[in-house]
């Protein structure tokens, strides 16, 4: 595809059942839900995009923080589509903010352009040190790279 994902995609036909889109690292599939009707012969649809960020909203793909500090991690999406969930994961496992561990909470604001979700772990630990995943369901993600130094 040679049209950025940020980019409108045009479709020709009427008879959209979803959307797949597939480049060399991104796979996105949307539902009909997703895709607006505009004219009799073009359709649109808006591709969610994803990114952590640091606080100047720079995306950034490591972050490093003192042992018992607290984790701040940001994931802004926009072109939020309906009904999706957005998820973090430490590596496979979906944050669980209800486990004996505690102090993990996730703070989602909506807004007009997508949302940010901010998740929030206190106490950083060495063991909470790894990859962290921002993801819209199944339908696209993000990882960054948590390093916990003491």
């Amino acid at each position: 595809m040679s049209r950025s994902l940020q980019q409108i995609i045009k479709l020709e036909s009427q008879q959209l059942q979803s959307l797949h889109i597939v480049t060399d690292n991104l796979q996105i599939i949307l539902p009909q839900s997703q895709v607006v009707l505009r004219s009799e012969r073009v359709k649109e649809c808006l591709v969610p995009q994803i990114s952590i960020v640091d606080d100047l909203d720079r995306p950034i793909t490591d972050k490093f923080y003192n042992a018992g500090s607290t984790l701040e991690l940001r994931c802004v999406i926009t072109h939020l589509p309906i009904l999706y969930t957005i998820l973090w994961k430490q590596g496979n496992k979906t944050l669980n903010y209800d486990t004996s561990r505690g102090g993990i909470s996730v703070k989602t604001t909506i807004r007009k352009e997508g949302a940010v979700s901010v998740l929030y772990i206190a106490n950083a630990r060495k063991n909470d040190s790894g990859p962290y995943i921002c993801s819209l369901g199944n339908l696209t993600q993000n990882t960054i790279l948590v390093h916990v130094i003491n």
